[in-house]
């Protein structure tokens, strides 16, 4: 299409909706090798039945993922697949097989299923089964930690299930929190141990090509003179070594493609009339608002047992302990956990978790060459006190309380 005369400069609107459109549609992200790779693995426990937990960053794109990569398999095989999804604060709570087995029911027959149904449940699902060959039911468990924390009769009578109709269902779970299958019975935990993954969405190379991707104006743009200019700045800036190093620096600490959509939708507002085409002033922009908040972010995002850790170092500081290390934090989180009763995670657990905060750049070595060994090393917390406190303010839902009381008790 020919371009209106002086219709130039008002073209930054135009370009503006597009790639904010483009943005919001987040299934051009969905075709990388995790993703790939996830698709075989659930394509397998959905067939033979099973379980399957997926572990990652909040934000990462489990739950999107999951849901399509259902969806994939359900339009490219025979397989009808009705997914059940659960959260922790589902109010029916089967506690034999027999119960269980009328709550399927109920759910699978719906009208069909009344109360005087419910002696011969297993005979009705054996004959909806019969009837429905080629359907697979899974159940969806998204924030697995629930129900690890406060719902495990539920699952052992899921799991049972399974065990009733082999091949027929199957446990699919999400969780941000590493420990969660720790947290579970044995009787529970020894069916989840075989299917775990953890879900790193994206490689950097992978975000790269998707923000271009998102970036560029389509053919059919309103101005094609104006579309070819504009997708030439851009593929300009993604060979400039000074924005492909910034992009590398934020993948460092965060992989969370949610931010990258953030620093993107924050470097298009900066276009205007006298500004028509994005450089890499508009993305050093972008990043300095998202930089201040980027602590809070991870910290928002950290697994329980990271924020255990979080709040034992800022007890220490509170008894004015100024220099502490990793067998400090951990000798305060024991003595919390032992005073309330409650299980103690291994050693070795805490430590990989204290690692990770390290890596967050939530907590820093005190001295910048140290030869101790790692759980000797002198820390020192890198977020303040009403960082930690917001943190908690945004998992009020999720959090357990005794964690919550914890961790926000200085704030009274």
């Amino acid at each position: 299409q020919r371009r209106v005369r002086g219709s130039l400069p008002h073209m930054w609107r135009e370009s503006f909706s597009q790639v904010q459109k483009q943005l919001n549609d987040r299934t051009l992200f969905l075709e990388t090798q995790s993703f790939t790779r996830l698709t075989v693995r659930l394509q397998r426990v959905i067939n033979e039945g099973g379980t399957f937990c997926l572990f990652g960053a909040r934000g990462s794109g489990k739950t999107t993922a999951i849901e399509r990569q259902i969806d994939l398999i359900s339009k490219n095989s025979a397989m009808c697949i009705k997914t059940l999804k659960l959260f922790a604060n589902i109010t029916s709570n089967p506690s034999t097989i027999k119960a269980a087995l009328v709550w399927l029911a109920s759910l699978l027959l719906g009208s069909k299923f009344t109360q005087t149904s419910e002696e011969n449940a297993e005979a009705k699902l054996n004959n909806f089964w019969a009837e429905n060959p080629h359907l697979r039911v899974v159940f969806f468990l998204d924030h697995f930690d629930g129900f690890a924390t406060r719902r495990q009769s539920f699952l052992y009578s899921i799991l049972e299930l399974l065990d009733s109709s082999p091949g027929r269902l199957s446990l699919i779970a999400t969780t941000s929190r590493l420990d969660s299958i720790d947290l579970l019975e044995k009787r529970v935990r020894s069916r989840f141990l075989q299917n775990q993954v953890f879900f790193e969405p994206f490689e950097f190379d992978e975000i790269i090509l998707g923000m271009q991707s998102k970036l560029e104006l389509p053919r059919s743009f309103i101005d094609r003179e104006y579309a070819e200019t504009f997708n030439q700045n851009v593929k300009e800036l993604f060979k400039d070594e000074e924005f492909i190093r910034l992009l590398q620096n934020h993948f460092s600490t965060t992989k969370n493609f949610s931010f990258f959509l953030k620093l993107t939708n924050l470097a298009i507002t900066r276009l205007d009339e006298s500004h028509l085409y994005l450089d890499l002033s508009d993305f050093r922009y972008a990043s300095e608002i998202l930089s201040v908040d980027s602590t809070f972010a991870i910290l928002k995002g950290i697994t329980f047992i990271e924020l255990y850790l979080v709040v034992a170092m800022q007890k220490l500081e509170e008894k004015s302990i100024g220099k502490y290390n990793f067998e400090l934090v951990f000798k305060e989180y024991c003595e919390f956990r032992r005073k309330n009763g409650q299980n103690i995670q291994k050693k070795a657990t805490c430590l990989k978790a204290f690692e990770r905060l390290e890596s967050a750049r939530l907590i820093q070595t005190v001295k910048k060459k140290s030869s101790a060994p790692k759980q000797f090393r002198g820390m020192k917390l890198a977020v303040t006190s009403d960082q930690i406190i917001a943190a908690f303010k945004t998992r009020t839902n999720d959090c357990p309380p005794d964690l919550y009381r914890w961790g926000t008790k200085w704030n009274e």
